[in-house]
């Protein structure tokens, strides 16, 4: 037998051995699971049978007593304790926040808070930990908003384009903003920017620099501030046009000049990398001359002292004293060209209000004697120098932040949808009532007040509007993608381009807002995590950020929600009463209501309050207080906290939960640990 042949039959018998195996294992597979079968109907039958009794599982025998008595086992009471994760949550900051080493009585929010500090600062010279204090103070601010950046990203990660415009955009404005930062030539993307920016300077005037033959003859102030509009910028070099939550288009100086934000030079720099990824040849001794005019004149407009108080005058005051800018053409560019602009304006003029600045109103010299004695070069060199700085941005390290920013409403909208527990609503405001009617009573049981003063107080407590979250109308399906319409960018647009049509759109969505036609102003702050109360208009506004843990949840002890959110808007409500705004009326107009007595008696007890706060000295700081500069604050946390104390104390707390680990603790004391976290 040849070698391949034996090689052959041991192949053979092999696979017959292993034939041979799996039969018998089959076999023995198939004899276990009968067994097993009968076996288990065996015992199902006998089971059912009272007499049967299986010798493998032995009887345990009932336990008596010595009387031959069943003993009693007493019942286990459920405990009355909040254990959902948001209240685990909250019990662990009140636990590992806390300094037991401190005497509560002493220092009681060192008590409270006290490892906060210490846990979240590293060991450093004194200046350094003040500054790391002072940021990670801001960064507890912002923790809301952080977890909210986390939940748009997740979104905006896995969601695919659909039907929604708003959504839509978030997607396109975040996939162009990564490719952006992901690119492996970043000089690419800003050869594109600052090519579209220089093209977008050309068209909304005459660059002098770049302008061999410019002249003075050819240079138009209100074309140049008129195109700066239509671009959607509202910054425009010497005042700037926004819209404040209060309803209201305010117009405000800037007078802030750019080297207290650049570096000595820098902007020269800037400027000089732009020319040269741009291919532009330029005059660098030209260049060095309009710089050195311009600094020069933002020194003279700086130079112009600032008015702190709180202060207006109407648009025909300011067209006066500066007829050479025709501010209403600039506002009017600023409006959706689908409107019909002179009813849109009919809305808005009245809505306009000048803070009252010596740049402006300067009887002697303003910016209406500067515009007339200054170059004509110096001037557009002063507003394109202007416009080129806000388009001067740091790489973008989160592009969920950036859709935040600039799509703040189409991001409120895909959190409540997704992550907001709407139940919050109608809890909060219910909140509202309570606290508003802790002040009433305030007011009623006062022993200093008249009852004149006590009614119009009421009165004007009672007019107070409030929005929950967000406005009732966005809730109805379509109402903001009806908005989004006018908002038309494309994954072909480049990246500044997007920022310039985002710019333009909510420069329109914040003329729609003061016109009334809107209900919400598109700004960031609907996503901070507070509550605001809006002088002019007698508003209150509580943040649907401000009614999610750790701050606010549906599942927390009564006392948790007025100790935290509650004190918060108690405070916002308390403003409607502070030394500022006491003078309004419920239609947040000027209207002093208040009987000479009572204002008198005010004005003392709000002076008690400045003393105190001047001679608060801060331990780490080194630094005392100055309660004149901070009064409306502090007498709106005297006010919201004393409230939320209020309704506290009516409110019937016999039942609600306890938080883990303080089940033995008085839900007063946990009250104050709890509005010491806030």
């Amino acid at each position: 037998m040849s070698a391949d042949e034996k090689a052959q039959s041991r192949c053979l018998i092999g696979s017959l051995i292993i034939f041979i195996i799996l039969i018998i294992a089959l076999l023995i597979t198939a004899v276990i699971l009968k067994f097993s079968d009968s076996h288990l109907s065996a015992l199902s039958q006998n089971s059912s049978n009272p007499n049967y009794s299986n010798s493998l599982v032995p009887s345990r025998p009932e336990l008596t007593t010595a009387a031959g008595l069943k003993p009693t086992v007493a019942p286990i009471e459920p405990r009355n304790v909040c254990e959902s994760k948001e209240c685990i949550t909250l019990a662990h900051q009140l636990h590992n926040f806390r300094d037991p080493t401190v005497d509560p009585c002493q220092d009681f929010y060192q008590f409270s808070c006290g490892n906060y500090i210490q846990h979240t600062v590293v060991e450093e010279p004194v200046m350094v930990r003040k500054n790391e204090i002072f940021v990670n103070l801001i960064r507890g601010m912002h923790s809301v908003v952080c977890s909210l950046r986390l939940m748009i990203s997740d979104f905006l990660v896995k969601k695919r384009r659909t039907t929604s415009n708003s959504e839509n955009a978030m997607k396109t404005l975040y996939d162009k903003c990564e490719e952006v930062k992901n690119a492996e030539d970043p000089t690419t993307h800003e050869k594109q920017k600052w090519k579209e920016a220089i093209d977008m300077i050309k068209k909304i005037g005459s660059w002098p620099i770049l302008n061999k033959n410019w002249k003075e003859s050819g240079f138009n102030l209100n074309n140049m501030l008129t195109k700066m509009s239509e671009f959607g910028f509202e910054k425009f070099g010497f005042f700037e046009i926004y819209a404040n939550a209060d309803q209201y288009l305010l117009i405000s100086p800037l007078q802030s000049p750019m080297k207290q934000k650049h570096q000595p030079g820098r902007f020269k720099k800037t400027l000089l990398h732009i020319f040269k990824i741009s291919n532009i040849k330029i005059d660098a001794k030209q260049l060095k001359s309009d710089l050195k005019d311009f600094e020069k004149f933002e020194d003279e407009i700086a130079g112009y002292p600032v008015n702190y108080r709180r202060e207006f005058q109407t648009l025909d005051q300011l067209q006066k004293q500066i007829p050479s800018v025709n501010f209403e053409k600039i506002i009017r560019s600023s409006m959706n060209p689908k409107k019909n602009k002179n009813e849109f304006w009919d809305k808005v003029k009245d809505r306009i209000l000048i803070t009252d600045q010596p740049l402006f109103f300067n009887t002697t010299k303003n910016l209406e004697t500067i515009l007339k004695t200054t170059p004509k070069r110096t001037l557009a060199n002063f507003l394109i120098f202007r416009l080129i700085d806000l388009m001067i941005t740091q790489p973008d390290n989160y592009c969920e932040e950036v859709v935040l920013d600039r799509l703040p409403l189409a991001s409120l909208r895909v959190f409540v949808r997704n992550h907001f527990d709407k139940e919050n609503l109608k809890i909060a405001s219910d909140l509202v009532e309570d606290l508003r009617q802790s002040f009433k009573d305030s007011f009623q049981q006062s022993t200093w007040l008249h009852e004149e003063t006590k009614k119009k107080a009421i009165e004007k407590l009672e007019m107070m509007r409030k929005m929950i979250g967000y406005p009732e109308e966005l809730e109805k399906p379509g109402a903001l993608d009806k908005i989004f319409e006018t908002l038309q960018i494309s994954p072909s647009d480049s990246y500044h381009t997007m920022h310039i049509k985002i710019g333009r759109f909510q420069m329109e969505q914040a003329m729609e807002f003061v016109a009334g036609s809107t209900k919400i102003l598109a700004d960031m702050r609907v996503l901070w995590a507070n509550a605001a109360y809006f002088f002019n208009s007698n508003f209150l506004g509580v943040n649907a950020l401000l009614l999610d843990d750790p701050m606010f949840d549906s599942t927390y002890p009564k006392y948790a929600k007025i100790a935290s959110a509650g004190r918060v808007i108690g405070h916002e409500i308390g403003h409607g009463f502070d030394p500022l705004n006491r003078r309004k009326d419920g239609n947040g107009k000027e209207n002093d209501w208040w009987t000479p007595e009572d204002s008198n008696e005010y004005d003392k007890r709000v002076q008690c309050l400045v003393e105190k706060y001047d001679n608060f000295d801060h331990p780490l700081y080194g630094k005392k207080f100055n309660g004149t500069t901070a009064l409306r604050e502090i007498s709106a946390d005297v006010m919201g906290n004393d409230m939320a104390w209020r309704t506290y104390k009516r409110l019937d707390m016999s039942n609600e939960p306890k938080i883990i680990g303080f089940e033995k603790e008085s839900t007063d004391k946990v009250y104050f640990y709890i509005s010491a976290l806030v």
